[in-house]
């Protein structure tokens, strides 16, 4: 063991728990001596945490392991918890992150370029000229694509666009999202926001569909992914990533601060497993995913104080409460026609802090939906209607803005900016007539008196379902005499004077008749 070693030994001794960087200013060493030296000459003699602090193996120290190191669950936000998990699941429905490692017959050029380094700061290797190309092609081609930092690189043999041809792709492990500001239009790397690709993870460890989620699970919580306010640097992560899957087929060892250019290139190398490689690729998604990704990730960043009194954070905290808020005095209003279940869904969207209503499709979901919103309205509540998909939007808008001579809602999103601004004006130039106040009134006044006549229905129809119940709890009882006399005398049974029997049965009368 050389003298280098025994000084990082003693050092974790005296002072367990520490990262490669701090070993290396105490030692006045460099970090990549003192990380080659902790994965190569010690790696018997030390272990590493999820939170990439380094101790002795047989946790011979002369200092007690730090209270707050007790429990390596630190604290983190639902909500950041949440949105990870969607992440990660948003990977199914974009599942192929990787790209061909060589260009194919109708195509000019590949989707990446290699890089040297590990990016520290956002803009570490923008001045390279191949990743300057990508850049200009994004540019050049819009939101059709995103863009990728990935390190290190699967290499494995698939399938083309033509089902009998196979190809080579290169499959990063951990991916760092390149996004564009919206200001500068310059292209950043976000390091904080490390992502691992499930399509490298699912080939590598040979895992079913069914098995990726738990694994990717398990690989954020070992690498430290999902510690709160802590962040790893890429390089670190993969150092680790090595460590802890040493069943993975690692082709080179993984060393960040050696990425020098083999004889070979990304582009001959055919055998499959991972590299000690660095690339940036283009990767196609659509721009709904896109969007929720930015979306989710801004929404993990929140500290918690900004949102623990909204509806999401009483919900994230479980204080969601099933108290009803009364209707103002103001009568349920039916744009459209409802049956019971319905009103019961709007008058609690109306009433209560958070409300979820399902149904298969036909239910009469945007039904409750237009009534509620309608309502909502009336009396003074702002509402924001979103969904998944723009059919649903223009199906509500429809209904609802279809009910007034003017737009009732407002339309925003891409390509509605033009419309919004005709809505705006129609809106603002439009004033309420006495006739249209009167003409309210009186439709108003109608229908209290209908909701009334209602509410008598709904109270007939209530006793009726009671009486029904109750002939049914006779019938079944009735049921056992039939069985007991035969059909014959339980009918004949109707007519007898029951008053005369109980007389009988009184006085003890008997008397036997017989035919």
């Amino acid at each position: 063991m050389d003298k280098l070693a025994k000084k990082i030994l003693i050092a974790l001794r005296e002072k367990p728990y520490q990262t490669a960087d701090e070993i290396a200013h105490a030692l006045s060493m460099t970090k990549s001596s003192v990380r080659k030296i902790l994965n190569d000459s010690l790696n018997s003699k030390v272990t590493q945490n999820r939170l990439y602090q380094w101790s002795l193996v047989d946790g011979d120290s002369t200092t007690a392991k730090p209270a707050e190191h007790q429990d390596l669950k630190f604290a983190n936000t639902d909500l950041a918890q949440l949105c990870k998990y969607y992440l990660a699941c948003i990977g199914f429905d974009d599942p192929d992150m990787s790209t061909p490692s060589e260009s194919s017959p109708n195509k000019s050029g590949v989707d990446y370029s290699e890089s040297l380094i590990i990016p520290e700061t956002p803009e570490d290797f923008l001045d390279d000229e191949g990743i300057q190309q990508l850049l200009a092609r994004k540019r050049s081609e819009k939101e059709r694509y995103r863009l990728f930092f990935g390190y290190p690189v699967n290499i494995t043999q698939g399938r083309g666009q033509n089902s009998k041809s196979k190809i080579f792709k290169l499959e990063p492990l951990i991916l760092l999202p390149i996004e564009q500001d919206p200001e500068t239009h310059l292209h950043n790397v976000d390091i904080n926001f490390p992502i691992i690709n499930q399509t490298a993870v699912r080939n590598c460890a040979n895992l079913e569909e069914d098995d990726i989620t738990s694994e990717i699970a398990d690989l954020e919580r070992d690498l430290g992914l999902t510690e709160q306010d802590r962040f790893f640097r890429l390089d670190e992560i993969a150092i680790r990533l090595q460590r802890i899957r040493r069943d993975w087929k690692w082709i080179e060892n993984i060393d960040p601060d050696n990425l020098k250019p083999s004889d070979i290139p990304l582009s001959e190398l055919r055998r499959q497993g991972i590299y000690n490689r660095a690339v940036v690729m283009m990767v196609g998604k659509s721009n709904i995913t896109l969007g929720l990704e930015q979306d989710l990730q801004s929404l993990a960043k929140l500290p918690e104080k900004q949102y623990q009194d909204s509806v999401l954070g009483k919900l994230l905290q479980g204080k969601i409460s099933s108290d009803k808020t009364d209707f103002s005095g103001k009568p349920l209003i039916e744009v459209l026609p409802m049956n019971l279940e319905q009103r019961q869904a709007v008058e609690a969207g109306l009433t209560r802090t958070l409300t979820v209503v399902t149904g298969p499709p036909g239910t009469g979901k945007s039904q409750v939906a237009t009534n509620l919103i309608v309502n909502a309205a009336l009396r003074g509540k702002r509402v924001l209607f979103a969904s998944k998909n723009h059919q649903a939007v223009n199906v509500l808008e429809h209904r609802v803005n279809e009910l007034s001579s003017r737009p009732f809602l407002l339309r925003l999103g891409y390509n509605y900016e033009r419309r919004l601004g005709e809505c705006l004006l129609e809106m603002l130039n439009a004033m309420a007539t006495d006739d249209d106040r009167d003409n309210f009134d009186v439709v108003q006044k109608q229908h209290e008196n209908l909701l009334q006549h209602f509410d008598k229905l709904e109270d007939q129809a209530q006793q009726l379902i009671k009486a029904r119940n109750r002939v049914d709890e006779l019938e079944k009882k009735a049921e056992l005499a039939r069985n007991e006399l035969g059909d014959l005398l339980f009918k004949e049974a109707t007519t007898v004077d029951k008053k005369r029997v109980r007389g009988c049965l009184k006085n003890r009368k008997f008397k036997i008749f017989a035919n």
